[in-house]
């Protein structure tokens, strides 16, 4: 045949017999689609749309045009899902600003799946609290190691001195059985 008209003249009832089957085809196979649509209507926070046709293994112009009514059903709900997505972030910012001990931006950036610029530029406030908590805390930390390690250097010191032996940088490390750091200032001004 030359044309797909030649074959609809000479043979109208298996053409109309075909195209009933390929509906009931289409049918369905579209059926589980429909079925995963109605259940991310009831899903809290409902999904985003991309992420459903990625779920779904086709696009959003596939759900435009295959239900448009369930599209725009969820599309409805996008402003709560943005609601809901951003109160439960600021509640994880929230509880990060008075844990302890103060987990770093980028931590709790990481916990919420978005990253740190996210973070600062949405929830400026929140970020400069664990930011500063955070910097406090390694602060002391730092702090509290190097007064472990003058602990150490001074104890080494005596140690050498009763046993009669001049201090020097080397001598003092290799009296410190394991020392909490290796940091030759510190060592140099004692």
């Amino acid at each position: 045949f030359r044309n797909v008209v030649s074959l609809y003249n000479r043979f109208p009832d298996m053409c109309r017999a075909f195209a009933v089957a390929n509906k009931a085809d289409r049918a369905r196979r579209l059926e589980p689609m429909r079925v995963a649509l109605l259940s991310a209507l009831t899903e809290n926070p409902p999904p985003a749309l991309p992420e459903l046709a990625s779920r779904l293994g086709c696009t959003d112009a596939t759900l435009q045009y295959r239900f448009p009514e369930l599209r725009a059903a969820l599309l409805e709900r996008q402003p709560e899902r943005k609601r809901l997505i951003n109160e439960t972030l600021i509640s994880i910012f929230q509880r990060a600003s008075i844990e302890e001990p103060p987990p770093s931006t980028k931590t709790v950036a990481a916990r919420a799946a978005k990253k740190a610029d996210y973070f600062r530029a949405n929830h400026p406030d929140l970020f400069k609290i664990i930011q500063r908590r955070h910097h406090a805390k390694r602060t002391s930390d730092a702090a509290s190691r190097r007064a472990v390690f003058r602990t150490e250097i001074a104890c080494a010191v005596a140690e050498l001195r009763q046993r009669g032996i001049t201090p020097s940088r080397i001598r003092v490390f290799a009296a410190i059985r394991n020392p909490s750091m290796r940091s030759t200032r510190i060592i140099d001004r004692k």
